[in-house]
């Protein structure tokens, strides 16, 4: 599943500390493709440090005070369990400073020195359209959405005002959980291997495009060179929501490297770049939304089974965008379902299941009381205790 994608740059201060013998670590992007990787689920420790968390805000060195001459333990955790570790020793990379990534499947960390600070010279235009925009999702641009009308029936959930089909069939899990502002994300899994995802994602203004944010509230600090440079692109503040869509509408044949409208070639290069940051499957298509919603959609197929990511936008008054992912089995009777969101005409069931019509009222006044009655309802259909368990446990709903 692929996550909206926030981060553009990375932010650190590039002042050496006196101490010759003292090594720091930074964090950069966390370009992973599954939201539970940009939660507290994951998180890193550096031999015995305290845990250091990659959706947490960091204006600097996220730990400094590392010893250059000798072997560190590097490891990753996922709810509480190692999944990567490796050694890190600052004198055999001939560096004071390295960088951490999580990139799309992997992990990367690399000195600070080789890569481009605020300030230094970045690629040069025939540079980055030559060698650097070299995956194949930088030529796929918006297409026509097909007319699908065999999906079968089905029923609706009802959540953050969006209406999101989803298959009438029996359902083994249907987690509710805190997400960003108090929202709710919610997980579903079929008996049939389908797994739908829905989470809300913030879509402010930014002033300083090449500021790094994160899902939390408050962005990192903010340069004047850059809220100077945002302006001369995009004339003020600008959503990466928009910049995503954009990027979709153009391919690298639109950088023209010797035009003298910098700006606007500025625009295209900054678009090409997000558009070409890999994801786990294969792009196959991607269409604007037709019906009531303004937005896209992005159809991959991954380990047999098509992905796709529904981006939702909302009016310009708000600071967030709706995101609905659906993994579906390539032979499932479902796999065009995603098409119909938003459509006038409609396949769906028109009665719902009593634990669907629980779910969705309590998504919509989420009392205690209505949780309970959802709760009734879900172990009535054999919904796992687990997942029933998981969304009780939510602040507010126990």
């Amino acid at each position: 599943m692929k996550k909206y994608i926030i981060f553009i740059a990375i932010l650190f201060s590039a002042s050496v500390w006196a101490n010759d013998n003292v090594g720091k670590v930074y964090f950069g992007e966390n370009l992973a493709k599954t939201l539970s990787e940009h939660t507290d689920r994951l998180y890193l420790k550096i031999d015995d440090s305290e845990n250091l968390y990659f959706n947490r805000q960091h204006s600097g060195p996220v730990i400094g005070n590392l010893n250059i001459h000798t072997d560190h333990m590097v490891k990753v955790y996922f709810d509480d369990q190692i999944c990567e570790s490796w050694k890190l020793n600052f004198s055999k990379l001939k560096t004071q400073a390295v960088i951490i990534r999580r990139l799309p499947g992997s992990w990367r960390m690399e000195p600070a020195s080789d890569t481009a600070l605020p300030g230094q010279s970045a690629w040069s235009c025939e540079e980055l359209k030559s060698k650097h925009l070299t995956n194949p999702r930088v030529y796929l641009t918006f297409s026509k959405a097909p007319d699908i009308n065999s999906s079968g029936s089905f029923w609706e959930l009802t959540w953050n005002n969006v209406n999101i089909p989803i298959p009438k069939t029996e359902y083994t899990d249907v987690l509710a959980s805190k997400g960003y502002r108090s929202t709710m994300d919610i997980l579903l899994k079929t008996r049939g291997g389908i797994k739908i995802l829905a989470a809300m994602l913030p879509d402010r203004p930014v002033d300083d495009i090449f500021q790094t944010e994160s899902l939390e509230k408050l962005p990192l600090e903010s340069s004047l060179d850059g809220q100077s440079m945002t302006r001369k692109i995009y004339g003020g503040p600008v959503r990466l929501s928009r910049i995503n869509r954009f990027g979709f509408s153009i391919t690298p044949d639109n950088l023209i490297c010797d035009a003298q409208t910098h700006a606007e070639q500025a625009a295209v290069s900054i678009a090409l770049i997000l558009k070409n940051i890999e994801s786990p499957g294969k792009l196959l298509s991607v269409h604007k939304l037709t019906g009531i919603y303004d937005g896209w959609m992005e159809k991959q197929f991954h380990g047999g089974n098509f992905e796709y990511t529904l981006t939702i936008l909302s009016d310009s008054e708000k600071e967030s965008l709706c995101q609905v992912s659906y993994m579906i089995p390539e032979k499932s009777v479902y796999k065009d379902l995603p098409y119909q969101i938003g459509r006038g005409e409609k396949r769906k069931t028109n009665r719902l299941p009593k634990w669907l019509d629980m779910f969705n009222r309590a998504l919509k006044i989420q009392t205690k009381k209505s949780w309970k009655a959802y709760a009734r309802e879900a172990r009535k259909q054999g919904i796992r205790p687990e997942s029933i368990a998981g969304t009780l446990t939510n602040p507010g709903m126990d």
